[in-house]
This record gives structure tokens, sequence and C-alpha cells, in this order.
């Protein structure tokens, strides 16, 4: 019976493997597998795998993608040189991800997912290898044995200080290398993933609360990390902030009239005056100022220890934080709003993975693939450069990296050729289109139409300023002698559906649209109806002519698709296609 099993079960996958290498259609002599077709379905129809029409429909654009792209191959425009080197910058820009082994890159975002629930309390003390040390040192080009020997005995010293029972604070404040130790005592406070260099992140996570790391090595010598504790992390904070600064040798009499205008600010605040005018008044923080001191996604490890602290006490939104002082002045903050790690778990593990790619610790996975690289394609581990022979022969180590490469180039050939074909032939030919106009009018209608002027501005405030100046004075010539060089007026005849706004109901001589943002550049408009025209009536090639354009492309393109089709005749398997219908539908 099990010898019959595995029988069934290796006939049953032999018969998928066959399905996919079998031929779903052909153009020309050239064939097309089921399992490529199916590739290229389910990457550019995610969100309708399932429709069968959504199938039959791509199976259709399928065909005409392959019979364009071998058109642009057949006119050799992969060899022109935009072409060239659009396929070239495009290979150097994907590079990278292919150089990382996946498995590796899934665990290292695994890992940053882990260190992200959690935020550490460390303390550290670094020993440098050149002594006297400088903040100002420059990275070392060469460090003798004698002084890593000393570096490395410092750190026996402070092993053995901790372990008779002095406190980690005294000793950084002691032996510490770190410009901040003296004022810090070699606490960094709370920090997250991502804030310190992977190498030592790794250790910070991987210590028990009170225990300190073994001696870590960098170029500029020896560190030594303690954690403190740890608490959950909870997400990126929305804060306002006010900050009287403190002039740089400022008196004790100066520091102290600062202090008094912080308080009076504070007590304002406490008594309902607007925190946000308060901040554009007063809070000396060029980054914020001008946005009534917000600082938009605050996170552990952004700013000072007792910044943070202060900021972490705030419980609730709208909570405004007593005066408190740090090296930089006298802060007040408001907490606006608390995101929660929990609000939106996948856009979040995608923004983790994203900042695993721009982080250096992308290094392990790379030379994972490297390592795993060797032995194939002619890669022998004597290769001195093993980088450079394999980002030669990239196509050869990565399959994937050759699929993605083909697929841009096929593209890119896609959109030469219908520039070539249909696009520019279409916009340019100026008497094809009038005469394509004048041989369809009838498709060319007004419905319901108005003349109408957009007003568009930079913003909100500035659009609904103007609004109201033309509600008080409906005259455009006043509009645009008061806000030309601030907004973008213009006038022209539009169907009345196809205004924001405005429709069939509000098709009315003299209404004035509420204002509506533009989420692709930011800016804000609305509309003011001039006419109302009596339609039903014939749009001249002037105001027909963006559909009368398209409509000629679409004219050229079935043309061109029915020479291809006698040049390249498709020939589609329509007992697989049932099959493959069946199957999934």
């Amino acid at each position: 019976m099990k010898k019959n099993k595995f029988i069934i079960v290796a006939l049953l996958v032999l018969l998928a493997q066959t399905t996919s290498a079998q031929v779903l259609f052909t153009f020309g002599k050239h064939p097309v597998t089921v399992d490529e077709f199916r590739q290229s379905f389910e990457k550019n129809n995610p969100d309708s795998t399932n429709s069968k029409t959504a199938f039959q429909n791509y199976l259709d654009l399928y065909i005409k993608f392959k019979l364009k792209v071998k058109a642009a191959y057949d006119l050799r425009m992969d060899t022109l040189h935009n072409q060239i080197a659009d396929r070239l910058a495009f290979e150097e820009q994907i590079m990278p991800l292919h150089f990382l082994d996946s498995a590796t890159l899934d665990a290292l975002v695994k890992e940053a997912i882990a260190h992200s629930l959690q935020e550490v309390d460390l303390s550290h003390i670094f020993i440098a290898f050149k002594q006297p040390y400088s903040e100002n040192s420059i990275e070392p080009e060469t460090v003798s044995l004698e002084e890593k020997d000393l570096a490395h005995r410092k750190i026996k010293e402070i092993k053995q200080r901790l372990q008779l029972g002095e406190s980690f604070e005294t000793v950084a404040v002691d032996l510490s290398n770190d410009s901040e130790a003296k004022q810090n005592k070699g606490h960094l406070g709370f920090i997250k993933a991502f804030t310190l260099p992977y190498r030592f992140e790794k250790i910070a996570y991987s210590l028990n609360d009170s225990e300190v790391s073994d001696a870590i090595e960098s170029k500029m010598g020896l560190h030594l990390f303690k954690r403190e504790g740890s608490r959950k992390a909870e997400g990126k904070m929305v804060l306002a902030q006010i900050l009287i600064t403190i002039p740089e040798l400022a008196t004790t009499n100066e520091i102290n009239n600062r202090a008094m205008l912080a308080d009076s600010i504070y007590q304002k605040a406490m008594h309902g005056a607007d925190f946000d005018s308060l901040a554009t008044l007063y809070s000396e923080d060029r980054s914020s100022n001008t946005s009534g001191g917000w600082i938009e996604n605050f996170e552990t490890g952004d700013y000072d220890p007792l910044f943070e602290k202060n900021m972490k006490s705030l419980k609730r939104d709208g909570e405004i934080s007593p005066v408190f002082k740090t090296a930089y002045g006298f802060h007040i903050l408001k907490r606006i709003k608390q995101d929660s790690l929990k609000n939106n778990p996948a856009q979040w593990k995608a923004d983790v993975r994203e900042m695993v790619l721009q982080d250096a610790r992308t290094e392990v996975a790379k030379e994972v693939f490297i390592q795993k690289s060797i032995g194939k394609n002619g890669l022998t581990p004597a290769e001195k450069n093993k980088e450079e022979y394999i980002s030669k022969r990239m196509k050869d180590f990565s399959p994937a990296f050759a699929s993605q490469t083909k697929d841009f180039k096929d593209g890119n050939l896609l959109f030469e050729i219908m520039d070539k074909k249909i696009w520019s032939k279409a916009s340019s030919d100026l008497e094809a289109l009038k005469v394509f106009h004048a041989e369809r009018k009838q498709n060319y209608q007004w419905k319901n139409s108005v003349t109408a002027i957009t007003i568009t501005a930079q913003s909100k405030d500035i659009a609904s300023a103007i609004r109201t100046t033309l509600q008080e004075n409906k005259s455009i010539e006043n509009l645009r002698k008061q806000y030309a060089e601030i907004a973008f007026i213009d006038s022209a005849r539009y169907e009345a559906s196809a205004l924001l706004g405005v429709g069939a109901s509000n098709a009315k001589e003299g209404f004035i649209s509420e204002v509506y943002n533009n989420e692709s550049d930011g800016s804000s408009s609305f509309v003011y109806v001039l006419k109302v025209h009596k339609d039903p009536s014939t749009m001249d090639f002037t105001d027909a002519r963006v559909s009368v354009i398209n409509d000629y492309q679409n004219v050229l393109e079935e043309k061109w698709i029915a020479e291809l089709k006698k040049k390249y005749p498709v020939s589609i398997n329509q007992s697989l296609l049932t099959k493959l219908l069946k199957e999934r539908y």
C-alpha cells in the first residue's frame, strides 16, 4: 500500500509539473506556457485572482502584450541607447536586494520585528584604543597590539571593580572615554531596534536585565553594555513642544529669566491658552515652531533620555508636561496622540522589513549569499573579488533577478513601441485627428455642460480665503488681480458631472463648490460655475480633443494588433484553457 501511495503522489507531482510546462498559446512559432501566464496573471492581478472574467480578460491582454513586445524586438528597439541605459540603471538599482540570501533576510526581519516590540534601557562604557582620547579623534588607520592589550587590561579592571560591587555609573564616570559619560554616568537611556549599530543592538537584546556584556571591539576601541531593564514598545507618538533655549555662556541671571519665561508660558497653557499658538509665538525650536510645535512620529531613542522620560510621563492625549530642563534649554510638551503597533500590524511589519533592507545588518545576508554561491557558475573559493564576480553574472546566480530584469526590459520596450506606433503618432497628427472628429461628431456631445472657473492654491487655508472673497464679490477680474500670484485660476467648459462638488444637481449659475484637497500634490481647489449651457450640443474639435485623441489611439491600436496577428498567428489551446478554468473556478 505504501509503495502504491508513493507512486500515486509522484504521478500527481509529475502531472502538475507537466501541466505547468504545457503550452497555453502560441503566437507564430513562439510558445507561452501555463506557468509563465499564471505567474504574470497572479503578479499583476493580486486582488482578482479568483475571478474567471479577470483571468479570461488578462489572457487577451497578455497575448497583445507578447505581440507588441515581439514587434519591438523585431525593430531592434532593445539596442537603443535609452533602452540599454534604463536597463543598466534598473539592474544596478535592484542588484543589492538580489545579493541577499532570502532565508537569512527573513530571519533578520523576524528578529527586527521581535526587537521592535521591546525597548531596552542601556548603559555603556567605552575604552578607546588611542590614549589620551579626544571626542574629535578620527578613526585610526592602525592600532598596535600594545594599544589593544592596554584597552583589554582596562576592561578587565572594570569587570573586577563591578564584581567587587562598584556601580556601573561610578566606573563609567571614572574610566569611560565616552564624552558624555561625566554627565549621563554612562546611561544611554532606552533604545529600540535600529537605534544602535546592529552588532551592538543584537548584544543589547540578548542580555538579561542587570547583565553586563563581554567586551565588544570596534575600530575605535572596546565597548561594554549593561542592560538596566526593558519595557514594552508603545509605537510612535505625536508631540507638540515649546522650547526656550539657554544661550551659550549664559549667566545665572539669564538662565533664571529663561526659566521664568518658560514657567509663565506653562501657566498660560494650563489656563486654556492654545498650545499651538504659544509654540508659534514663543518656541525657539526652529524645526517645529512654524507648525505649532508639532513633532511627528516621535520614537524612543530619537531624543535626550530626560526628554523621553518626560514624554513617557504623559499618559493621555492632550496632557501637558511641567517645565523641565535639558542641555538644550527649558521644555514644555503636549501629547497629541499615541499610535499603537496593533493599529496596522501588516503595515508595521512591512515598515520594519523596509528598515532592515536599508540597514547595515543586510551585510549578514549578503555574506551568506556569497558563501552559498561558491561552487556555482565557476565561482571558486580562490576568487579574490567574489562580489564582483557574482554581480557580472547575477542572472545566472539569481533566477529572480533574471526574471525581474526580463520583465523590466519587456515593459520598457512596450512603452517604447507604443509611443512610436500609437501615442506620439495619434497626438501629433492634427489633420488625421480633425478628420476623425468630423466623421464621428455624434460621439462627442455635450450632455449637461457648464463654463466654470477652477481655483487651485497651495493650501486649504489660502483656497478658503479666496473662496470667501469670491462669495463677497463675484468678480473674476477682482479675483485675478488679488490672487493671480498665489493661485492658479483657469476657466473652461466642462461636463458638470466631471467637476468635483458640482454634478447635475449643482449645475447652476453662480454656484461655488466646497474646497477639496488634492492628495496627489497637497494643493486645494474649488469650482465657480459661470454659465449653464443648453445641452445637448456637439463639441467642437478643441473641446473634444482629449477624447478624440484617446479614441483615435484605440483605433490605431486595433489596426496594429490585427496586422501583428496576421504576422504572428495566435493559437490558444482551448482544451487546456477549459481545464484551467475548471480547476480554478
